[in-house]
């Protein structure tokens, strides 16, 4: 069904895949900063730090399902 919606779009189904991909990298490498400037200030233990290491790992997930 997804297919059929881009496809009415013209749009094909490998440039999606890469924009949504894209999407995803910048939202990891946004969170990448944001877990070094912890890192500097020696919050690792902080909520904020888990929930960055948790978007990043859903982020990879996400990739992961666009591709296989």
């Amino acid at each position: 069904m997804i297919e059929d919606y881009w496809k009415i779009r013209n749009v094909d189904p490998y440039d999606r895949n890469w924009e949504l991909t894209r999407k995803q990298l910048d939202k990891i490498k946004d969170a990448v900063r944001k877990l070094t400037i912890l890192e500097l200030e020696n919050k690792k233990d902080s909520d904020e730090y888990k929930s960055l290491l948790k978007l990043i790992e859903d982020c990879e997930d996400e990739i992961a399902e666009i591709w296989y």
